[in-house]
């Protein structure tokens, strides 16, 4: 009996060996192919030495604002864009943010909410500073990609919109630490969200989506991740090693169509955990 229990748990941590070198390979994967992408659009500015006018400017990084860096109005902002810290345009009326955005490269937080959006221009890209950027609650289908270009970025909002497609540029952003993506139309998380070891992911909310599937590569964002918030899918089972996200607090799992056994197995394996069902 004693032999019996012995080789059974020798093939459990075989197995388990075998699906982290699997989880490593796709995200040696993952990272590669980060790493083209960047090749092919930074072009020759990363193949050569910059002169003294092509170096990168020195990124001024801040989290919060004074009062009178802090604008309402587009038109007053673009006035005076070198001096914008936070521009607030929430609750309008804009359908459209164009090619305007780029003015504001010292801008630090940006807040979108509660519009009409149903399209962001790609300068957004150039807002090197922004740490914080709030999208939700407006009518946009997709994240531009260029987002992703924002390595200052803490925290993205992009909740309570019709984005179908988890965004996988994501992986590159180094510094988020939250991302909200709650009540859009999901169907899946991206397996991007293990393609970078370091990546400092705290806080994930994905609830009021369509996901029927958490992918395995999750667990690699168990150095950092607190919060998970996967309530109201369809999922009916979780990552079988979620064991592995070692630093997670909280787990919300209510209104998902899980069997009860699946929940206690969780709830076993998170014991320092509160798992919400």
């Amino acid at each position: 009996m004693d032999n019996f229990t012995n080789n059974e748990g020798q093939e459990g941590q075989q197995d388990e060996s075998a699906v982290k070198v699997g989880l490593k390979v796709a995200a040696v994967t993952a990272v590669v192919l980060l790493v083209l992408f960047g090749l092919y659009w930074g072009g020759k500015k990363l193949l050569l030495v910059p002169t003294e006018e092509e170096k990168e400017p020195v990124v001024e990084v801040r989290l919060s604002c004074p009062p009178d860096e802090v604008y309402t109005n587009l038109q007053l902002a673009l006035k005076n864009a070198g001096s914008v810290c936070e521009l607030d345009l929430s609750g309008g009326d804009m359908t459209k943010l164009g090619e305007e955005i780029k003015s504001f490269e010292k801008i630090a937080i940006l807040d979108l909410s509660g519009n009409q959006l149903t399209e962001i221009s790609g300068n957004i890209g150039h807002l090197k500073s922004l740490t914080k950027l709030d999208v939700s609650g407006n009518q946009m289908t997709h994240m531009p990609s260029q987002i992703g270009w924002l390595m200052e970025l803490r925290e993205l909002d992009f909740s309570d919109n019709k984005v179908t497609e988890f965004p996988t540029w994501f992986a590159g952003m180094l510094k988020l630490e939250i991302l909200n993506l709650e009540y859009n139309q999901l169907t899946a998380i991206s397996e991007a969200v293990g393609a970078v070891p370091n990546l400092n992911i705290k806080e994930l909310n994905v609830r009021g989506n369509q996901i029927t599937l958490v992918p395995e590569q999750i667990t690699y964002l168990q150095d950092s991740i607190i919060v998970l918030d996967l309530r109201d899918n369809q999922l009916v089972s979780l990552p079988k090693y979620i064991r592995l996200l070692r630093e997670l607090k909280r787990l919300e799992l209510g209104g998902n169509p899980l069997p009860k056994s699946e929940v206690d197995r969780v709830k076993k394996e998170l014991p320092n955990a509160v798992v919400n069902y």
